[in-house]
């Protein structure tokens, strides 16, 4: 059986959507206590509420205030 992490052991989730070929790049933060995380498509009517971690590769390289350690 394995564990839940914390938010210390983590810093950044990464999904990869295959249909997409569309990696999100999450800080753990957007999804602690979540259950579901809920991606839509490129096109869908309703806004992306993670659009703005589509393809983020720059919050890997510039913490921009995240607490690491």
């Amino acid at each position: 059986m394995g564990h839940a992490y914390t938010e210390s052991e983590i810093d950044f989730v990464a999904v990869y959507i295959v249909p997409e070929d569309t990696w999100y790049i999450l800080p753990v933060r957007e999804a602690l206590e979540r259950q579901v995380l809920l991606f839509r498509p490129t096109g869908y009517p309703n806004a992306d509420p993670y659009a703005y971690y589509r393809e983020a590769w720059h919050l890997l390289r510039e913490p921009d205030g995240l607490t690491f350690g």
